[in-house]
């Protein structure tokens, strides 16, 4: 089932996000393959016009992410999305981007488990002392 109410906003643009998420209703014996996680400037802009795209996989890849599903018939595993100071400064403060969260099974199949807005707060400068 796809959350389609999804919100991210409790980071500050400029600052390093993780992104963690437990999917659910996983066929017993399947496992998640690979995940994606994206951001766009609008729903209908084609993959390749992302602002952010991050790919998670079985390995713990900095600044991209990482899947943990030991395939047990739990139906369950995680996910985790690691966005970098250089990915959450593209978005401006206070501006709303859609984004989703898709997922590859390792039966073929894909899924949108997550889909919403991501909105950052600004920073702040500090004055000189």
């Amino acid at each position: 089932m796809t959350i389609a109410n999804g919100r991210i906003d409790d980071f500050v643009n400029g600052d390093d996000l993780e992104i963690e998420r437990t999917i659910t209703s996983i066929p017993s014996g399947v496992m998640i393959e690979a995940a994606w996680f994206m951001v766009k400037r609008n729903y209908s802009d084609p993959d390749s016009k992302a602002i952010i795209s991050k790919l998670a996989t079985h390995s713990n890849t900095a600044g991209q992410g990482w899947i943990f599903d030991d395939g047990l018939d739990d139906s369950e595993a995680t996910v985790r999305f690691y966005l970098t100071p250089a990915d959450t400064e593209l978005l401006y403060a206070y501006s709303e981007y859609p984004y989703s969260i898709k997922i590859k099974l390792d039966n073929e199949r894909l899924n949108t488990p997550e889909l919403g807005v991501i909105v950052a707060y600004p920073w702040v400068k500090q004055g000189v002392v």
